[in-house]
Order: structure tokens, then sequence, then C-alpha cells
């Protein structure tokens, strides 16, 4: 019975929530301690390296201290050498004398020579013990470079610099161990760091503990090898106070775990012992999904999800795509960049902003999908009626008049805007990488309702639609449409026919167009047919109606100057030649023939003469003064206001040389003196039938022009910015 009651005392707490409890708080001690022991082990190599990196710097100064008096030994030997054996006990005690006045750290030298002590200074300082006899006989064997020590005497402890001078000689430097001590910072006490030195002398570090506590060599301690001549020692060092147990930051990694294990596992308890705040959790989790559904779809609208027959963003994948029939409405602020420079740039954004904000709503009613915004420009796909997109255009600009209202009221630049309508096949579909993908639109309808859009500017109006979407309304009569022109578009082959919409005029405006559209319909019909003279008299008639006709201006100014290229005038000879009687003679026939004839009788005078009377010829002699006729023709071809005028000359040369410089220089014929009247009659009125033709031709080329209205880089540039 006690066993039942205690189990059943013991139930609630293995139960599957308190499980998941001890779980968790398990869990959170096991990775506390993972991550204490990572930086424990880290802090000890920190350590570590700290001391590594100080013993170096002491293993520098020692080493340097040994060389030091190496280099003294060296200067004894040099001495010794260039005495070449000739020397006495007072001059080797004089310059022994002088080193060790300026060298306290060097308590004595001597100086063997076939293994016999004759030097010492100084003399009574030290004596030789016996362990220092046996390492002089030793190193007198030897005959190497090398140090002993350190050697204990009753006062002191120092070391022994052999070096050998010469086949039998030795010198003996015998230096102060508390010098080298000072020289390598080990005689005073360090604040962080205990060290240790081992090694009997320079043959190896078999030798004891010479300085320093042996029981440094228990706590693991860094070690370095000090090189010396012929042998080495071995440096130690370990922290003051030994190595680190703990990381700085260990008991606040242990007060986050046991808070974290604590939390966690009341968290974890809570939410397997709770089903009712689970399901609210859930319910919290599935509002912020569906609030970021809602923030995708302002980056993707939910039609082109549809398009693309899915239902959410998570289902798009790359390469997703669909195609279909759509109208493309195409919108930009004119001359925003002259607006942009008087705004700062947080004033720019809000500028934009704003009015997008007025045209976003719109849109959307009109079931249009934005596809992208393109700086100050709108880009909008319509796939249901091309109506939706015409009458969301008027409903745009309608409201545009209003929100310009607003903006001259608080005196804010005015927004002007000009939008292009055109209907046909679409691409739609997901591009990009796999880190970034968007949605865009593909195909020549897109390009064509750009290029639409720019020709609102040169028309002077703010809509216009191509004929594609006309022939698409299901009720053109519903609106106020007019014809505008046919214009061939850059990387178009076939014209296509742009149409205005003017329903979003002011009433007056819209009024008066409306009371000219059948004048303004024959006077475009004429025109079409090339006949100017009647299309002009008709465009002038809509003008004096209606004077803001912008487009009926257009018409009216190209006109006249198609009319003035065409019109046909009396042909006009110039002829220049230095003799007076040839002027005459050249004057009297051509006059027999109807021609308007003209004088000059040198180069300068023929030049100004041409720039007031623009004949349709020239007769030009060669040989003149001052001014030849080569030079005249070229001054001629070189200004493009005469370079067209055709240029004969009639001279006496001969020679093949100069008939092939005048044409080089742009001449049309060349004529002999003396010459036949007949033959000079025949050509003139053969080359003026050219001219005649050449200028009926550019006026076609400039009807074509204005006809077709071939676009330039700015539409071009239109073009790349929509497909961005």
């Amino acid at each position: 019975m006690k066993l039942i009651r205690s189990y059943h005392k013991l139930r609630p707490l293995l139960s599957m929530p308190a499980i998941m409890g001890v779980i968790t708080v398990i869990s959170v001690f096991l990775i506390t301690w993972g991550f204490d022991y990572m930086e424990r082990d880290r802090h000890q190599q920190q350590v570590r390296a700290f001391v590594t990196e100080h013993l170096q710097g002491v293993r520098l100064r020692l080493e340097q201290a040994v060389q030091q008096k190496l280099l003294v030994a060296r200067a004894i030997s040099g001495y010794l050498n260039a005495q070449q054996g000739h020397f006495s006990q007072e001059d080797l005690t004089l310059f022994t004398r002088s080193i060790l006045n300026n060298d306290t750290a060097i308590a004595q030298i001597l100086f063997y020579q076939k293994q016999q002590q004759i030097f010492a200074y100084p003399k009574d300082q030290l004596l030789i013990s016996t362990d220092e006899q046996l390492l002089i006989d030793q190193a007198l064997q030897l005959k190497q470079i090398w140090m002993a020590g350190p050697i204990v005497d009753s006062e002191n402890s120092r070391f022994i610099l052999f070096y050998p001078d010469g086949e039998n000689s030795l010198l003996a430097v015998f230096i102060s161990r508390q010098f080298i001590l000072e020289q390598t910072g080990l005689a005073q006490s360090h604040p962080h760091f205990i060290y240790a030195l081992i090694g009997k002398n320079a043959q190896g570090p078999a030798g004891g503990i010479f300085w320093g506590k042996s029981t440094i060599f228990a706590q693991q301690p860094v070690v370095l090898e000090v090189k010396l001549p012929n042998g080495d020692w071995r440096l130690a060092g370990v922290p003051l106070h030994g190595w680190p147990v703990f990381a700085p930051i260990s008991f606040w990694l242990w007060v986050a775990g046991f808070t974290l294990a604590f939390f966690g596992g009341f968290l974890v308890f809570t939410l397997f012992n709770a089903p009712r705040e689970l399901r609210l959790a859930i319910e919290q989790a599935t509002a912020q999904i569906v609030k970021l559904n809602q923030a995708y779809e302002r980056f993707v609208p939910n039609g082109f999800l549809k398009l693309l027959h899915t239902d959410t963003v998570l289902n798009t994948t790359l390469g997703d795509q669909t195609e279909g029939e759509m109208t493309v409405l195409f919108s930009d602020i004119r001359d925003f960049t002259s607006i942009s420079e008087k705004l700062s740039t947080r004033e720019n954004f809000d500028y934009v902003n704003h009015y997008l904000g007025q045209m976003e709503p719109i849109i959307i009613e009109h079931h249009g999908l934005i596809d992208k915004y393109i700086g100050d420009a709108i880009m909008v796909i319509f796939p249901n009626d091309p109506d939706d997109a015409v009458s969301c255009a008027i409903k745009m600009l309608i409201q545009l008049r209003r929100y310009n209202d607003l903006l001259a009221s608080i005196d804010y630049p005015l927004v002007h805007i000009g939008i292009g309508l055109n209907s046909g096949q679409l691409m739609l579909g997901i591009i990009g990488g796999q880190s970034r993908m968007d949605t865009t639109v593909i195909g020549d309808t897109v390009n064509l309702s750009a290029r639409v859009e720019s020709l609102t500017k040169i028309y002077g109006v703010p809509l216009l639609i191509t004929e594609h979407t006309y022939c698409r309304l299901k009720r053109p009569e519903h609106y106020h449409i007019r014809l505008v022109g046919r214009v061939m578009v850059k990387g178009k082959s076939s014209e296509v026919t742009v149409y205005e919409v003017y329903d979003a005029d002011s009433d007056a405006l819209k009024t008066l167009k409306r009371q000219t559209q059948a004048i303004f319909s024959q006077a475009m019909q004429h025109f079409q047919a090339e006949e100017f003279a009647q299309a002009l008299l008709h465009f002038e008639q809509v003008l004096t109606e209606n004077p803001d006709d912008t487009v009926a201006a257009i018409y009216v100014h190209e006109t006249k100057k198609i009319l003035a290229l065409t019109e046909r005038k009396t042909p006009i000879i110039l002829t220049v030649d230095d003799v007076q009687l040839n002027l005459l003679i050249m004057n009297e026939i051509l006059s027999r023939h109807g021609f308007d004839m003209l004088m000059a009788s040198s180069g300068e005078a023929a030049l100004e003469l041409v720039k007031t009377a623009k004949p349709h010829l020239i007769l030009l002699d060669i040989m003149m003064p001052y001014m030849d006729g080569f030079e005249v023709c070229r001054r001629l071809k070189n200004d493009p206001e005469t370079a067209n005028i055709p240029v004969i000359f009639t001279t006496a040369l001969t020679e093949v040389e100069n008939k092939i410089e005048a044409f080089q220089i742009g001449a049309v014929d060349y004529i002999t003196k003396p010459f036949q009247m007949e033959e000079v009659v025949a050509r003139v009125k053969t080359h003026l039938t050219l001219y005649q033709l050449q200028q009926r031709l550019l006026a076609r080329n400039e009807y074509l022009q204005i006809h077709h209205h071939f676009l330039g880089k700015k539409l071009d540039y239109y073009c790349r910015k929509s497909l961005v």
C-alpha cells in the first residue's frame, strides 16, 4: 500500500510535461558546461600565449647579456693577437684594468698558454676553485667557445666564458651571476610571473636548478631554450598564482545557464501542461503568418499570383510563367528631374509617395495590377478588358487635377504626367536567381506602351492609346477619342496608329476639341494623302477655333515646313566669271530659256550673293584672281546651307588633273571653253532637274519624319526603364 501511495505521489512528476521540463534543464546545463569548457580552454591558451610572449623577452635579454660579454672576450683576444706574444704582465694588467673598471659585471680574467696560467687579473680578488680548475682544463682540451656555471664560492656565484685564443691559448672571463640576472630582469620579483633557470653549464640542461624554484616544473610551465655558446639552458615560467581554472566569464555563463534552465524548464512544462495556451500560441502564429502574407502581397500583388495559378508567394518558384492578352499602362511624371533638383532628399520621396498614393487606389479600383514603380513612373497591367485601363487612365488624370489644386494651395510644384496604353500578348513570370526573385512582364506590348507614353510629350497631350487598345474597346463610343497620327517606333517594321483620349481635359478644352473634331479628322485625311495645302487650311481652322489644341499646332508648323520644301519656283542660276563678256553672253542665252540669272565677277562677290539669293545652280569659272573657282567651291560645300547647290565648272583648263580635282571637291559637271551653248543649256537643265528631284526627296523625308516620329535615345531610355 505504501508503494502504491508513493507511486501516486510521484505520478505527476513522471508525466510528460515534467519529463520534458527535466530534459530541457539538463540540456541547458550541458550546453552551458560546453560553452564554459570552450571558454576556459580559450582563456588558458590566451594566458599561456601571454606567458610565452613575456618569456621570449626575458630569453632575448639573457642571450644579449651573454653575447655582450662574448664581445668583451673577443676584444681581449684581439688585443692579445695584435701583440703577437710580445707583451708583459704590466701591459696586460693595464689593458684588463681599463676593461674591468668600465664593466663591473666581469669579476676576473685569466689567460692560459699550453695549459699554464700566465696571466690573471685581479690576482688576489678570487681564488680558482677545484671545480673551476677542472672546467678550465676541459676548455683547454675542447678549444671551443663555451660557457660554464654558475660556480658557487663562499662570497658569490659566477659564470665562466671560455674563449680559445690560438691553438694552445685560452681566455677565461668570469662573469658575475648577479649581472646576468639583473640584465634579464630576473633579479627583481615580477608581479605576475615566477621563473626558473635549469642547466649546470653550457654543455646541456643536465644540471639542476640554479635560479628559481623547482616546483615550477610541476605546474606545466612554459619552457624556452636559451641558446649559449656550444649549449643551452632552459628558462621556465608560470603565472604567479598558477594557471587559471576558470574563465573570466565562467561565473556569468553559469548564472545565465541556471536562469535559462529554470525559465526554459518552466516554459516547456507550461507548454506541455497547458493545451489552451498552446492553441492560443498557434493562433497568434497563424495571425502573424497572415500578416506576413499581406506584407508579401504589397510587394507581389495577389493578382499576379492568380495569373500564375498559385495562391501564395510561398508556392512560387523560379521560372513560373504564363502568357495572355493584356493591356499595359505606362505613366511618368514630366520634368521630374528639374522638380527634384529644387527639393531635398526627404521632400523628393514624400513628393513621389504622395503622388503614388493618389494613383494607387484608382488603379486597384479598376482591377489593375501594379507591376513596378520605376522611380516616378508606374507600370500597370490590366488582365481583363482594355476599358478598365482607359477608364483608369481618365480617372487618374481627373484625380491628378484635384491633387494639383491642393499642391497649388501650399505653393508646391505641380505634377504633370503622360500616360500611354497598349494592348497585346504578354509573358508574365518569375525571373532572377535563387537568392533574389521578382515578377516581371516581357513583350513588345510593354515596349510600345513606354514609347507611346513618350509621344505624349511630343504631342503635348496627357493620354494616348494605340490602335491595338482602341480596337479592343467594348464601348469606344463612351470615350472622347480622336486620331493623332500613325507612327513608326524604333525597332518596329510597321506603323502604329495612335489616338488621343481627351475625356480628362478641362470642360472648356474638351468642348472645343469635340466641336472641331470633324475638321481635325478632315485635316488628318488630307495630311496622310499628302495634300498638304488642304491639310494646312483645316489645321489652321482648328487652331482658330481652339488655340490650345497642341496637336493641331504641331501639324500646322510641320505642314508649313513641307510646303516650303515642295513649293515650285523659277530656277535661279548664278554665273561667276572675271571676264565681263563671258558673263553677258551666258546671261543672255540662259535668260531666253526662262531662267532667272545672277552675275558675280569674283569669288568673294559670289559667296556673298549666294547667302542672300539662294540660287538653284552655279556656273563657276576656275581661273579668277584672288580666289579661284576651286576655293569658292570648297567653301560652298563646307557650308551646310549651300552644300546641296549644284556647281558646274566652266573653264579653259582641259587637263585631266583639273577635272579630277573639280569632281573631288564636289562639282557636278565640268564644261571646257570654248563651249557650245546648246550643250551648256542641256547640261544646266539636266542638273536643275536632278536638283529639283533631290529637293522633293528631302521634302518627302521631312514628311516621313513628321509622319512617323522616329523616336531616338530618349524613347530607348524609357523602354529600358519600363523593363527594369
